[in-house]
């Protein structure tokens, strides 16, 4: 019951703040860099965000742009691949979380 009670207000509170703000699909995807929201509906859902370093993939270290994160339809399984939304930066192997955000296998 107190798991619902959590819940309930952490939906209403989404609600509230989306009224507040004049955006109701406020909390139902991430804005990439660019200000596109990432969602099912737009066709690339989750936020990917590029490798800054284009080497640093393939050391295992990786240098994330978390201020310009791009909207892809899936999340990249392998350093072996470029995103030609990151400028050519080397991928690093990711999963998707919450069917919104890729993050990193390592």
């Amino acid at each position: 019951v107190a798991a619902a009670v959590v819940c309930y207000a952490a939906y209403m509170w989404a609600i509230s703040d989306s009224i507040r703000c004049g955006d109701l699909g406020r909390h139902t995807g991430f804005e990439s860099g660019d200000g596109t929201r990432c969602m099912i509906d737009s066709g690339a859902e989750f936020l990917f965000f590029c490798n800054n370093d284009t080497g640093s993939a393939l050391s295992g270290e990786l240098e994330l742009d978390i201020e310009h994160g791009v909207c892809v339809h899936f999340c990249p399984n392998s350093s072996d691949t470029m995103m030609k939304a990151c400028g050519g930066s080397t991928d690093y192997p990711s999963h998707g979380v919450m069917g919104m955000v890729c993050i990193p296998d390592y």
